[in-house]
């Protein structure tokens, strides 16, 4: 029983050592936007990802919101599967 708990407790330090932070997703979200465009990012979390919420200044001064979600713990780049609930002024509250 103690080799049993002793390996799930090395399997959770490890798995939690490669979660990303919130700068990282920043970096990661800016490189998937390109660096080329004119574009604020706004960076919330909820228990599983980063959510990125986009805004790109379009053509006639129109603006758009586009969201990108990236996982906590592998760092992976998940676009646009957002809710409405989940606008990062919807989730910090």
């Amino acid at each position: 029983m103690k080799k049993v708990l002793f390996v799930l407790a090395i399997t959770s330090v490890i798995s939690t050592s490669f979660a990303i932070t919130k700068q990282e997703a920043e970096k990661k979200i800016a490189n998937y936007v390109g660096l080329g465009k004119d574009y604020t990012i706004n960076v919330c979390e909820n228990d599983k990802y980063f959510i990125g919420e986009i805004n790109l200044k379009g053509y006639e001064n129109l603006s758009t919101v586009r969201k990108v979600y990236v996982n906590k713990q592998t760092g992976d780049i998940i676009p646009e599967m957002a809710q409405s609930s989940d606008f990062c002024y919807i989730v910090n509250k």
